[in-house]
């Protein structure tokens, strides 16, 4: 159960990390 939480709240980091870059990517874009 605990790796199991563990597993999604990684996955969950992940996530949110990949759309913050994918947003920093299009800021940069949209500032060139």
């Amino acid at each position: 159960m605990i790796y199991v939480k563990t597993t999604s709240g990684t996955l969950a980091s992940y996530l949110i990390s990949c759309k913050t870059l994918s947003g920093t990517v299009a800021s940069v874009f949209d500032y060139m």
